[in-house]
């Protein structure tokens, strides 16, 4: 008699929450996952930071997080584009200053007017209509998801909060975020 088995493994997987800078305005977060050297935000800046041919939207776009965001506006809601749970950067088309024709985008989550999680992302196809359509965006956007969806969870748990001013967060001890 033989036997037939489905087994489906979970495996957990573990990250750290990084600050990764602050600025007058915005803090802006991470998560590190505990086999990776780099926070999915410094894997973002690594790969993209000296590519030619998206030079000017990773200029402006970094410009939007340091300066217009970080500096001088604050993480309001309207300069966040929905992407599923997550939210995304740039933000939609009447803030910009720059045509971004290789449509190069970050994913990321907005707590508060004051913290910011970054993530991944990359440039969408020109052909794909939307981000789950896009072999290169849809890992990023998946992860960029599940990781927003295990944030929620740890400030359900409390072993994440904000402080009472809402410009920090609060994160528990030796906590580990699993996603």
């Amino acid at each position: 008699m033989q036997y037939f088995f489905d087994l489906n493994f979970k495996v957990n997987t573990f990250a750290e929450i990084k600050l990764v800078f602050e600025s007058p305005k915005v803090r802006y977060y991470s998560v590190r996952f505990s086999d990776k050297d780099l926070t999915e935000f410094g894997r973002f800046v690594m790969k993209h930071k000296d590519l030619i041919e998206i030079k000017d939207e990773y200029n402006d776009l970094m410009s939007w997080i340091k300066v217009r965001l970080g500096i001088q506006k604050g993480a309001k809601e309207g300069f966040f584009r929905p992407e599923g749970a997550a939210n995304a950067l740039p933000p939609p088309h009447q803030w910009l200053d720059v045509d971004y024709n290789e449509n190069l985008r970050v994913y990321c989550y907005r707590i508060s007017d004051h913290v910011v999680f970054l993530f991944n992302g990359g440039v969408k196809t020109k052909k794909s209509r939307t981000a789950q359509e896009c072999k290169v965006i849809k890992p990023h956007f998946d992860s960029a998801n599940k990781i927003v969806r295990a944030i929620d969870r740890a400030f359900q748990s409390k072993d994440i909060c904000l402080s009472e001013d809402q410009k920090e967060l609060i994160i528990s001890p030796n906590f580990e975020l699993e996603i």
